[in-house]
């Protein structure tokens, strides 16, 4: 038997379903790999900043060191960089999807986000550069 509460519940249910717009599928993914992708370019931006001297203690690297680091560099470097920007690359055809399905132009919204992308990177040099003066 349903009771006069199950029966308001149900309602508010379907009128919030009518009401709201529908969620932003995200692709769970391709978030997880742009993650894995920026935490490897960290770890490996880590290792690159020590230098070898620093991650080696200041003593002069041995063979088997040099060419630890090359290996490092050639494996895990390059493909945490290949990663993300194919990533990168792969959100412009997602976003393309969702401008269509949204009825609005490509072009502008691109060139928003394109911009956004583009003046963090001398925001991020002038606040270092302030920040080691």
């Amino acid at each position: 038997m349903t009771t006069l509460r199950d029966t308001a519940i149900q309602d508010t249910a379907v009128q919030d379903t009518a009401i709201r717009p529908h969620p932003r599928q995200r692709i769970l993914e391709v978030d997880a790999l742009r993650g894995f992708a920026l935490l490897g370019i960290l770890l490996v931006n880590t290792l690159t900043m020590a230098g070898s001297y620093g991650l080696l203690g200041g003593r002069p690297p041995a063979t088997a060191d040099t060419v630890t680091l090359w290996l490092v560099d050639f494996l895990a470097q390059s493909k945490f960089y290949l990663l993300f920007s194919f990533l990168f690359g792969y959100s412009f055809t997602l976003q393309a999807a969702s401008a269509e399905r949204a009825g609005a132009r490509f072009g502008p919204r691109t060139m928003r986000r394109l911009l956004g992308c583009s003046s963090s990177g001398p925001c991020t040099w002038c606040s270092s550069t302030s920040a080691t003066s």
